[in-house]
């Protein structure tokens, strides 16, 4: 039995996956972000799969959600500084109260 952040509830992976995807399937851009996560990082029982993977940030993206505008962005810096292009993603999920990508636009836009 698995136990979660100490709430002594069992963890049943199939099922979450399941309800994951379904929830990803309907458009929840949350669970589209986390499926795509997964499966760029193999992560809860899903292979890593890059294709499958860029699909569902492909859908989460063009909800806008905020994180994967984030993750967007921070992949494409050059040379370890942020494109027009990322910092015109960044302050998109900053507006939306990413705090992640306030805390990068303080450090680069000063």
């Amino acid at each position: 039995m698995h136990i979660r952040f100490g709430n002594l509830q069992a963890r049943n992976i199939e099922l979450a996956n399941y309800w994951l995807e379904r929830a990803a399937e309907n458009g929840y851009g949350e669970a589209q972000h986390h499926l795509a996560w997964y499966l760029e990082t193999g992560q809860y029982g899903y292979p890593v799969d890059p294709e499958g993977a860029q699909s569902w940030y492909g859908r989460a993206y063009a909800q806008e959600h905020q994180e994967t505008l984030y993750l967007f962005a921070i992949r494409q810096f050059v040379d370890g500084r942020p494109s027009e292009e990322a910092l015109r993603l960044l302050r998109k999920a900053a507006e939306m109260g990413f705090e992640q990508a306030r805390y990068v636009l303080r450090t680069y836009t000063h």
